[in-house]
């Protein structure tokens, strides 16, 4: 048996929680109720809403998961005949600033915990290094990973840009509509206004 998803990927920190908030609200297979994603999601960083992807039982998966780690089992997933990827959905925002947007939330949490935190550990913080410095680096490095695993796959592919999904909704319906077919755009601007908060965006 085949199991169909839609993949949320990317380094983070480009409304990549706001989309699996989104898909949920319209009825959208997520794994999350909107009672459960909004109490899911971090209130310091906004994140969360992720799927464990290191796993067996890919037929548990709901239709829509969530993971910044896909990159890392990528050419697994994807070339696994039992799982089939529809479309890989990838936000793309400025690295300096998708950096300085971790950076910004592990210092926020090390300064709430007063004390320094491993990286991985804060919801939306510094990942991949313990080096600040570096996470731009290290991000590059990721996103490298993940267009070369694509690229490689037959697997069609969607780029995002952000902060522009979570401030235009006619952008992004265009980008995402094929996706739901059968929800009309008049539906979908209702729920991205609830759901869409653009005041949360950083400018760095």
């Amino acid at each position: 048996m085949t199991h169909r998803h839609v993949v949320i990927a990317g380094n983070g920190r480009s409304g990549t929680t706001f989309l699996v908030h989104l898909f949920t609200a319209l009825g959208i297979d997520t794994g999350f109720t909107e009672e459960s994603a909004q109490s899911s999601i971090d209130p310091l960083s906004n994140a969360g809403l992720e799927f464990n992807l290191f796993r067996p039982d890919y037929e548990n998966l709901p239709y829509i998961i969530k993971s910044p780690f896909f990159y890392k089992v990528a050419d697994e997933i994807l070339n696994n005949p039992k799982i089939e990827i529809e479309n890989i959905l990838i936000p793309i925002r400025k690295l300096e600033d998708a950096a300085k947007s971790r950076i910004r939330i592990q210092s926020l949490a090390e300064e709430k915990a007063q004390k320094t935190i491993r990286e991985g550990l804060v919801p939306g913080g510094i990942t991949g290094t313990n080096d600040k410095a570096e996470q731009e680096l290290v991000l590059a490095r990721q996103i490298n990973e993940l267009i070369i695993s694509v690229a490689e796959s037959e697997v069609p592919y969607t780029f995002i840009s952000f902060p522009l999904l979570v401030t235009n909704p006619h952008y992004l319906y265009k980008k995402i509509g094929f996706l739901i077919p059968e929800i009309k755009f008049d539906t979908f601007l209702e729920v991205f206004t609830k759901i869409s908060k653009p005041e949360l965006v950083h400018e760095f």
